[in-house]
């Protein structure tokens, strides 16, 4: 029974990709900009009109409306029977009664943009585009800020425990740890131009400038996953070895990670192998690996292996939750049993890595916190430099810089070491356009959460500057990354690999050349 629910899920979520549910009506303005909620009323800022309106939150209708105490009123913040707004013009923020007009409180804003308002229960809320402020109502002296996702923030609001804030040119919603404002996870906004939030006890409100709606989110709804942005590629896959002499290759095998389907990856047509291998076999993760023995390949003769596919491939996203991820305790014994072992680019039974991740980790046994952990420590301590090897976690603690690949090891090893399962997906990368050669590739890490199962976490590429660039690493995967390989290292086949791996023997002097490549196209 439990086995059919998840595939039914699984079909709603491959063909229903936009599950958060998003219900409203048109604005009564052209300019909206704030969102305000008093428990009763939606309140709605038009800045080219310097109007607020009162509206219905069933049917949009117009409850009211009134003059602004500014010029260009922007965001709205309800407090304590008072509506507060910041302006744009003046960079003043003003609280005022909306029944007589009276202007109770009135301070200047911090910063050079002010945006967006809202109200945690204690403090007013500001986006400055860059910043996120935390301000006393009574007089705006600035009692905490943090950066913003992204440098184009424009509504925000608190649900009771997290923020919301809305950016302009990402289109998207995240939601922050008010504490720190650190971001989550992100939403895809209802409409092109998200402006003011706003949050009335179960659903949160958005109002979209360019659509001039405002939009009801229903957030119960929030999926285990989403598939968007489908792609439709064409694949070839080359490896060649070629012996330059004088010697003679005496034996060699290379092997070739087999690509499957998975929710985000779909194979079209069977996998063209060019020669066929002498065999197919699995490794000890699972993994299938198809085998090409080589036998006395004399001076100046080459083997050439390799396969073509067609794919669909689509952006997969977690909207993740920490609540919803689950604590270690949760995580079942098979799962602990196969991808909690030590691998020789690992190395977590080592003082080092251990301590290392006691340290970072601490007493956090909520997964998603504890992978977060990780993650920012790991971006924080490396910096990216492709130097040609592919080191063990003990010497990238040390050392501080490595490849995708490396700070995908020293990932997996400190989440191992903290408990949480880890494991790594690999692959190749559509590289800038869609027909494209790839000879780099990528690595990145999958963590298991009690709640939502593996989710992809690539560190390399979340060592970036805005919390909107570092959460797009978290539990997503974009439709440019074509996944052949998911593997926890020491494969008996394809050994710390990925895509092939090739090993020989050769007798006497020899030179042996070797290349691998993917080249990317379009496909009908």
């Amino acid at each position: 029974m439990l086995r059919a629910v998840r595939i039914l899920l699984l079909l709603f979520v491959l063909f229903c990709p936009s599950l958060l549910s998003a219900h409203g009506f048109p604005s009564p303005t052209r300019c909206p900009a704030g969102l305000g909620w008093d428990g009763k009323n939606l309140w709605l800022a038009d800045w080219r009109e310097a109007k607020i309106y009162a509206l219905d939150p069933a049917s949009g209708k117009v409850r009211g409306s009134f003059s602004a105490p500014c010029p260009r009123p922007l965001g709205l913040a309800w407090v304590k029977e008072k509506l507060f707004v910041v302006d744009g013009e003046e960079g003043m923020i003003y609280g005022f009664d909306p029944r007589s007009g009276e202007v109770k409180v009135r301070f200047p804003a911090p910063g050079s943009s002010p945006v967006g308002l809202g109200w945690d229960g204690k403090a007013l809320i500001l986006a400055d585009k860059e910043l996120i402020y935390l301000l006393n109502p009574l007089d705006g002296t600035t009692l905490d800020y943090f950066p913003a996702p992204y440098p184009y923030s424009q509504g925000v609001c608190f649900d009771g425990r997290y923020i919301w804030v809305a950016d302009r040119i990402k289109d998207e919603i995240y939601l922050l740890r008010p504490q720190d404002g650190r971001v989550i996870t992100s939403i895809s906004s209802p409409g092109p131009y998200p402006c003011g939030l706003a949050w009335d006890g179960k659903s949160l409100w958005n109002v979209d400038f360019q659509t001039d709606s405002l939009y009801s989110i229903d957030l119960t709804t929030f999926p285990l996953f989403r598939v968007t942005e489908q792609r439709r590629v064409e694949l070839e896959f080359v490896h060649r070895v070629e012996n330059l002499g004088p010697g003679m290759i005496r034996w060699g095998q290379i092997a070739i990670a087999v690509p499957s389907s998975s929710p985000r990856q779909q194979l079209l047509s069977p996998i063209r192998f060019k020669p066929q291998p002498a065999q197919v076999v699995t490794d000890r993760w699972g993994q299938k690996v198809a085998i090409y023995p080589i036998k006395d390949l004399p001076p100046n003769r080459r083997v050439e292996v390799g396969y073509r596919v067609k794919a669909r491939l689509r952006t997969i996203s977690y909207p993740l939750l920490p609540e919803r991820a689950g604590n270690l305790e949760e995580i079942p014994q098979e799962v602990k049993d196969k991808w909690l072992g030590e691998g020789s680019r690992y190395l977590i039974t080592g003082d080092l890595v251990k301590d290392k991740a006691r340290e970072i980790i601490g007493k956090e046994r909520n997964t998603y916190w504890i992978a977060r952990k990780v993650f920012q420590w790991v971006i924080d301590h490396m910096e990216y430099e492709r130097t040609g090897g592919w080191d063990v976690a003990p010497t990238l603690i040390k050392r501080g810089t490595g490849s995708c690949s490396e700070y995908t090891f020293l990932f997996i090893a400190l989440c191992r070491a903290g408990g949480l399962p880890a494991r790594f997906e690999a692959g190749t990368s559509m590289r800038g356009d869609e027909a494209s050669v790839d000879a780099v590739y990528h690595r990145w890490a999958e963590v298991y959460f009690p709640g939502y199962g593996w989710v992809p976490i690539d560190p390399s590429r979340g060592d970036r500057k805005y919390g909107a660039d570092r959460i797009s690493a978290i539990g997503k995967l974009s439709n440019h990354l074509f996944v052949t390989t998911h593997g926890g290292g020491d494969s008996q086949y394809l050994g710390w690999d990925y895509n092939s791996s090739s090993r020989y023997i050769s007798q006497g002097r020899c030179a042996v050349r070797e290349e691998s490549f993917f080249i990317w196209r379009p496909a009908q």
